[in-house]
Order: C-alpha cells, then structure tokens, then sequence
C-alpha cells in the first residue's frame, strides 16, 4: 500500500552528513554500526519493495529521476516518494561519486537489516543456534569469501526453494554490495544463519543428529559420483573456500564426500556453478 507523496531533498555536496553516512556504507563496520546497507539500480529498488524491506533513503540522479520513476513504475513498484524513505535528489556528478556503479542507473537504495530472514548465533554448550529445529532443503557455506560468489549461491537457492543458507567460517557479507548485486533480491527473501566463532563440525554434529545426513562437497579421490547417490530432501551439502576447498578434518566428519563427475583434464568448477548442481539435486529428490 503507498504512501501520501513526499517532496525530496535536494543535496549537492559530498561534504553533507547524511552523504558521507550513505558512502560509509561500503564498509562493514559502518553497516553493522548502522544496521544499514545499500545498493544501486531499479531491479533491486523494486525486489527490496515487493519484499517489504524498509527504506531509510532514496537517491535519485537529477535531471533523470523522471524516466527512473516511469521505469520503477512500469514493474509494478510504487515510486520512491510513496514509500516513507527520505528522497534525495543529488545532481548527476555527485550522484556518479555515490554510486558504486560503472553506468549508474540513477537510483540508489539504503535499507534497514533485514533481521527476520538473517540471523546471527554462536554455537555452544547451552545453544546449538536453532539448528536442530530447521526444517526444509539447506545448504551449508563455509569460508566463501568471494562476495559475487556468496551472492549467486543465494540466488540459486532462493531459485530451487532452499528454506536456509548456513554461512560458517569466514564467509563474505551477506550486505557487501557485490554480494547484493550478484543475488538479485534473493538477499531479501532468503533466510540465512551466520554462525560466529564456528569452525563448522560442530554444525555438522548438530545437523547429523537431528537426522540430517551431511555431506563433503569435493573431487578429492575416493568421493561418490553426485549421479550415484540417493538423495534425501533432508540432505545438507557443504560447500567449501574457492582456493582450497574443505578442510580434511570437516570432510571426515561428514557422511560422505561427494563429487559432480567431470571430463577427463578438469579438476574442479567454479564453487557456484557447483552449489548450484548440488541444490539442483536436492531440489528434485524426495
């Protein structure tokens, strides 16, 4: 439902306070200080409306805020001054100074975190972090630090309907902007379960023993052929660091280490295009 029409602000110096709060959000630590995030474009303006995030502030490139609006409009989006965020209107050299974009499309988002879909918790002796309660198709990430990366992985489990994305270890921000821009609006729907501190077998341990079987993600020898296994919905994949997989200590502990079969020479894929088997697999077993 909109909102009664605001005017916007107009801005035309780097140096004011709420642009330097907008630009410092490329930063993790002045999100997390914020409990803010940003990101550019009409796609994502619209996904982070239909979903119901709240925006805090809206960025139009002026003089072309009108044909920005007109596009917003055309996908069904309310324009940004029906939606209770502050509107800026800064001109086109500053706007191209804010944006993180090559060729802006004229609107940048800033929202509040999304608290409902991404949770933070510790595992230890009093909590396992709500992990024997999850219900539905997960996949677990461990160490992906590559945030265009992280960000396909979620869109390909907001595609194939996983209910949750495990990010154990030094995995990249949910929030950093490249991560955004790569999941398309899948960061706004998608729960995610970010585990502090987790050097990721307890997470294993925890999930086998709600009767999940948990299996290593990897070419190394002796791993099941993915076309020679009998998957379960319940089924959890790990999947490891671009640069040197899981650690052997993790794979141990897993039921089984699986593998995606491969023409003879290549020795791995690309560690999205490989979630995105596995979620498929998953997608269709019973």
């Amino acid at each position: 439902m909109s909102r009664s029409p605001s005017e916007p602000i107009t801005i035309t110096s780097r140096r004011n306070p709420t642009i330097i709060k907008i630009c410092g959000l490329r930063d993790k630590k002045n999100r997390e200080a914020e409990r803010l995030f940003r990101f550019d474009g009409i796609k994502l303006y619209c996904e982070a409306v239909f979903s119901g995030l709240e925006l805090v502030y809206v960025l139009l490139c002026n003089p072309n805020s009108g044909s920005v609006i007109s596009r917003i409009k055309s996908c069904g989006a309310p324009d940004p001054n029906e939606t209770g965020a502050t509107v800026i209107s800064l001109p086109a050299r500053l706007f191209e100074s804010v944006s993180e974009e090559k060729s802006p499309e004229g609107i940048i988002s800033v929202a509040k975190y999304i608290d409902k879909f991404h949770k933070i918790a510790t595992i230890d002796n009093n909590s396992d972090a709500g992990l024997s309660r999850l219900e539905g198709k997960i996949i677990m990430l461990k160490d992906i630090q590559d945030p265009g990366n992280l960000g396909t992985m979620l869109r390909s489990a907001a595609a194939l309907g996983f209910e949750r994305v495990i990010l154990a270890g030094a995995c990249a921000d949910i929030y950093n902007p490249k991560t955004l821009r790569a999941a398309m609006g899948a960061t706004f729907r998608l729960g995610t379960l970010a585990l502090r501190g987790s050097g990721g077998a307890e997470v294993i341990r925890t999930l086998q023993a709600s009767g999940r079987r948990v299996f290593a993600a990897t070419p190394a020898e002796g791993a099941i052929n993915l076309c020679d296994l009998e998957l379960r919905a319940s089924d959890c994949f790990i999947i490891g660091n671009e640069g040197h997989g899981l650690d052997a200590g993790l794979v141990r502990i897993c039921d089984a280490s699986v593998k995606i079969p491969m023409s003879p020479g290549s020795e791995s894929m690309n560690a999205a295009s490989a979630a995105a088997i596995f979620m498929w697999e998953i997608s269709n077993s019973k």
